[in-house]
């Protein structure tokens, strides 16, 4: 056993972002180092009391854990992500938005035997898990996004104009015609009373 164990899993995350402001995208990533804690046996630890229910934290989040690499194994539609909080943390690197490595720390004494088998039992549980091919996560500044709007609704405007000006163009053309046609009409009116003349004169 390690007496200089913090009888805790250790957790550490790092947020990256970033940012394309040609083309006003943001990528953003996240970097989870975990320590976890060793599973105790608590008949050869010995311990007592507050130390015990620490022991017994451990052992039912490495469970919690575990349960979650055999549901992704079986590729089960319901994954445990909520029966801890170590699980609950690590859900979306384990939910196929990332990769996941992990490395084993064994003793070589003989009297950690039962342990190193355990572990070694869960690196391979941990071994038959796929979770696919990692996505990235894009998101779209505020600014490109504004801009977008407006260029759509420019151009959307843009189309209104040309739309209402083509509609007032047929008008236009409507009215010179019915004028060809008034100018055709006084033409006609023209020749009945040239005819008109012609026959006074007879």
């Amino acid at each position: 056993m390690n007496a200089e164990s913090s009888r805790s899993h250790s957790v550490f995350t790092l947020h990256i972002t970033a940012i394309n402001s040609r083309v006003g995208v943001n990528l953003h990533g996240q970097l989870n180092l975990v320590d976890l804690a060793g599973s105790e046996k608590v008949n050869k630890s010995g311990v007592t009391g507050q130390e015990l229910v620490e022991a017994n934290n451990i052992n039912k989040s490495l469970s919690s854990l575990a349960d979650v690499f055999d549901a992704i194994s079986k590729k089960q539609k319901f994954v445990p992500f909520r029966n801890s909080q170590l699980t609950f943390l690590l859900e979306r690197a384990l939910s196929g938005s990332g990769k996941t490595l992990m490395m084993l720390n064994l003793s070589p004494t003989d009297a950690s035997v039962p342990e190193s088998l355990s572990s070694l039992r869960f690196g391979s549980k941990v071994n038959a898990c796929e979770l696919g091919r990692a996505q990235r996560s894009y998101g779209h500044s505020e600014g490109k996004e504004d801009g977008s709007s407006k260029t759509q609704k420019g151009k959307e405007d843009g189309s209104s104009k040309t739309q209402k000006g083509k509609e007032d163009g047929s008008k236009t053309k409507k009215v010179k015609e019915d004028g060809s046609k008034t100018k055709k009409a006084k033409e006609d009116g023209s020749k009945t009373k040239k005819v008109k003349k012609s026959s006074s004169k007879k």
